[in-house]
């Protein structure tokens, strides 16, 4: 099943059906163009929701010549069920904080069916746990995977929190797009850079425990073809997306590794 972390989404505005009156409209000019003025409409305080304890709602923008909102968001909208992903299981959950939180209200079956609603970024992520690789501790894991034979233009290094060396990040110098997949170690980025978040939830020790046993493994999807490919899918759809059977992780891993590892 597909699970996903932070992501950046269109949503149709004939899949919403309320938007809050509080909003800040800004203009600034047009990327690709720079001598037209737009304008922006942003629903939502990130700062402000963060104060109150809600993490994982990073930005709702409206161009307002477009037909759709852009939603950027992370699993952490999912609180205790942070570690599951934004997936089929848990999109309702994360539609439902959405609102909540933003008085943005999305048809949910109506945005999981709609051409329009482009998954635009992803990061794709999985918590494999260490006995699937023979391993029982995250040392081991971090060993098994340095120890792989790259592509020439693959490079690896360490993944660190603060000073502490927490997992491993490879790398290349593709330029059309991003071939980056990180293995890493989620106890310790939750318990040295997350405090503020494990203090908003229920039973953090539980999310703790769960870390423990696990590798965090995830890739960065930046443009739409790469969804498209890595995916094994059509249209790079919210829909299409968490329904795929193709898996960005493994496909990157197969690009690094020479031979059969």
């Amino acid at each position: 099943m597909t699970t996903l972390d932070s992501i950046k989404v269109q949503v149709p505005l004939d899949c919403i059906h309320s938007l809050p009156v509080s909003r800040v409209s800004k203009t600034q000019k047009d990327v690709s163009d720079p001598s037209t003025i737009k304008t922006y409409n942003h629903y939502l305080d990130r700062q402000k929701l963060k104060s109150k304890g809600i993490h994982g709602l990073n930005g709702a923008m409206q161009d307002t010549d477009k037909p759709f909102l852009i939603i950027e968001a992370s699993a952490k909208a999912l609180k205790d069920d942070y570690l599951k992903g934004i997936s089929l299981n848990t999109i309702e959950q994360f539609r439902d904080t959405i609102e909540a939180n933003t008085g943005i209200g999305i048809d949910l079956d109506l945005w999981l069916s709609h051409p329009e609603a482009i998954l635009l970024t992803a990061d794709h992520c999985q918590n494999p746990p260490l006995q699937a690789f023979g391993c029982n501790t995250f040392q081991d894991l971090t060993k098994a995977f340095y120890s792989l034979q790259l592509h020439s233009k693959y490079t690896r290094k360490m993944h660190k929190v603060g000073k502490t060396s927490t997992g491993i990040v490879f790398d290349s110098d593709h330029k059309d797009e991003k071939h980056r997949l990180t293995v890493y170690d989620k106890y310790t980025e939750l318990t040295k850079e997350q405090k503020d978040f494990l203090s908003t939830l229920k039973a953090p020790n539980k999310m703790l425990e769960q870390a423990q046993l696990t590798a965090r493994i995830e890739s960065n999807l930046v443009k739409r073809k790469s969804v498209r490919k890595r995916f094994e899918i059509i249209e790079s759809t919210i829909g299409e997306v968490l329904k795929a059977e193709g898996n960005p992780n493994v496909h990157l891993i197969e690009k690094m590794i020479t031979g059969r590892q």
